[in-house]
């Protein structure tokens, strides 16, 4: 796959640029850190309110994966899921991870189910045309990322791709674990449907990444500017919570 850099050398700097230049704008948006201590290549955020933690919104995401030197960023649309609520109660659970009625990731789901998801990622495909990646991580119940700490290693993750310029699915790292169990899934609709239903997920917190992947780069080096990376791979995903 072709894997294009931006003209930034870490997540912090592509993060401001971008909500620089739209924060005029869309003045709802709210930039955040994950880790305030640490901000380099913790995870940034673009957010539609000033509510923290925001666990329970759609979001902007300027992502890293690996968390390690070799790691990529990815730029695209983030939305979280949260505990079940049979886990209520358990001594290493805590109310606030646990999943409400008014979290997007329900929204979220019925969108993917209906296709509209699928529709928009396929929208960025062609629009930046390079491959859309989706990544979904799994973390179990009792190691959910807190912020201002960095994130340790998902206890399971598994990545797709929607391929340019065929927007074919494919399968591009499998998940090992829990999300083995769909690891055949032949499409978003579909994905989104198969997490809903696997109960064993209600034991962990998802973070499900919408994205395109980059290099990371140097400022006066060419690469992918702010301009790009908002009409080309962020501004779709307006609709779906942001505005």
């Amino acid at each position: 796959m072709n894997e294009p850099f931006v003209a930034f050398e870490n997540n912090d700097k592509a993060a401001h640029a971008v909500y620089s230049f739209i924060k005029d704008s869309y003045p709802h948006l709210v930039l955040r850190p994950f880790n305030r201590f640490d901000t380099p290549y913790t995870e940034w955020w673009i957010v539609p309110s000033s509510q923290w933690p925001a666990y329970k919104f759609s979001k902007f995401c300027f992502h890293r994966r690996p968390r390690s030197r070799e790691g990529r960023l990815y730029i695209g649309y983030y939305v979280e899921k949260g505990l079940g609520r049979s886990l209520h109660g358990l001594p290493e659970v805590q109310v606030k991870h646990i999943m409400q009625d008014d979290w997007y990731w329900h929204k979220f789901v019925s969108h993917t189910k209906s296709g509209l998801i699928e529709r928009t990622a396929k929208e960025v495909c062609n629009s930046a045309e390079i491959s859309v990646r989706i990544l979904i991580e799994a973390h179990e119940f009792n190691k959910v990322p807190e912020p201002d700490s960095e994130k340790s290693e998902p206890s399971d993750w598994i990545e797709f791709a929607i391929q340019f310029p065929d927007l074919k699915w494919m399968l591009v790292r499998a998940g090992q674990k829990v999300l083995a169990a769909v690891n055949e899934s032949p499409s978003i609709s579909s994905l989104a449907q198969q997490i809903e239903a696997l109960r064993d997920l209600d034991f962990y917190w998802l973070d499900w990444v919408i994205a395109v992947r980059f290099r990371y780069g140097q400022e006066g080096l060419q690469g992918w500017t702010t301009p790009d990376i908002w009409n080309k791979v962020l501004k779709m995903w307006l609709p779906f919570g942001l505005q």
